[in-house]
């Protein structure tokens, strides 16, 4: 979704703005920055788990780059169990903007990352826009997917699953687009969500990119979802912005549960109400699962500043905030294998952070 999730990025860039009081010394309401000066910080994920208490993982986290050029990167967070972690940047140099960088990466236990670029290269002209890199900690980056041009061309294809072209098949409301921005790297399968073309991709060793599902669409808009982990039931669950929604209606974004088997491929079913695993939630950036339970990062809440929401797998309708809706532009969330849960805030601000929170 082009048009809407740029202007999150310019509404929520307003928001950090008038609220950066909440990090002030270092420390919010809820949790602490260990690492912060980070440009535009977007994915968080944790790999390996040597050690007694998994203290030996190491913590990524993607940077998207503030300004035009090539300053997006993925970073190692070092000493993430202490208040002043350092950065290492393991790789740089992917081109770069608010809304082009680095945006989803997901790592396997051996360290091996994957890392997703947002939009795609027929909307922006530029290249490596909207692929999939396979990355390792020493700083090798190999270009495995251009899977925005992939999303970019179903929705091209398919003008019917615009939400506005019924009303005006000369300007359709959103299609044709793309923006892949999520990732799960499974030991078998590595899945993207596409922001733009609203659908989840499978790429395969090869490069392949194969389209599984379409969400489907809101009320008044198209779903982007933006995340997708695999929960303790080793289902696929997706999380979705809902942005124009939520802004209306409220609370409108969801989360969708399959199972892997129902996506093969040979079909590509539209995932639905008969899905729908979480609703009434504020628009969603980023989710993690552990500790028996499913953590999510709101963009904003009561068009304040973002949360962080915690979900247990057993009960979906339980939500508990564990940052008191003061995490301004959260983003990506992820649990170290003590089971202490971290986050990405400032997600649009040129002084983005990592932060520890109190509560798991």
């Amino acid at each position: 979704m082009r048009n809407l999730h740029t202007t999150a990025m310019g509404w929520a860039a307003a928001a950090v703005a008038a609220t950066v009081t909440f990090i002030a010394n270092g420390q919010g309401v809820g949790y602490t920055v260990v690492l912060e000066g980070l440009k535009s910080p977007r994915g968080l994920t944790f790999a390996g788990a040597q050690g007694p208490k998994g203290n030996g993982a190491r913590l990524f986290v993607a940077e998207a780059g503030g300004v035009e050029g090539n300053n997006s990167a993925i970073d190692e967070v070092v000493g993430w169990q202490t208040d002043q972690a350092t950065k290492r940047v393991v790789a740089n140099g992917f081109t770069s903007s608010e809304e082009v960088g680095v945006d989803g990466i997901s790592a396997l236990s051996n360290g091996t990352i994957y890392a997703v670029t947002g939009e795609s290269e027929p909307i922006t002209g530029r290249e490596g826009t909207g692929h999939l890199y396979k990355v390792n900690t020493g700083g090798g980056v190999r270009d495995v997917a251009d899977v925005g041009t992939v999303g970019y061309n179903f929705t091209q294809a398919h003008p019917e699953l615009d939400p506005g072209q019924a009303d005006n098949p000369d300007n359709p409301f959103q299609f044709p687009d793309a923006n892949p921005y999520g990732v799960l790297a499974l030991g078998g399968h590595i899945y993207v969500t596409d922001a733009g073309a609203n659908t989840v991709n499978e790429v395969s060793p090869n490069g392949e990119v194969t389209i599984l599902a379409y969400i489907e669409n809101t009320i008044l808009a198209d779903s982007t979802p933006t995340s997708i982990v695999q929960g303790p039931d080793g289902a696929i669950y997706v999380g979705i912005l809902a942005l124009l929604d939520s802004f209306v209606f409220g609370p409108s974004a969801k989360i969708y549960r399959f199972e892997e088997s129902e996506l093969t491929g040979e079909t590509i079913p539209i995932i639905g109400a008969d899905h729908e695993w979480a609703t009434g939630l504020f628009p969603i950036h980023a989710m993690a699962a552990g500790n028996g339970n499913l953590y999510i990062s709101e963009l904003f809440v009561n068009g304040d500043v973002g949360d962080v929401v915690k979900i247990p797998f057993s009960n979906p309708a339980s939500r508990t905030s564990l940052t008191g809706a003061t995490l301004p532009f959260p983003g990506g969330v992820a649990v170290a294998p003590n089971g202490t849960v971290y986050a990405v805030g400032g997600a649009v601000f040129p002084n983005g952070f990592v932060a520890r929170l109190d509560q798991r």
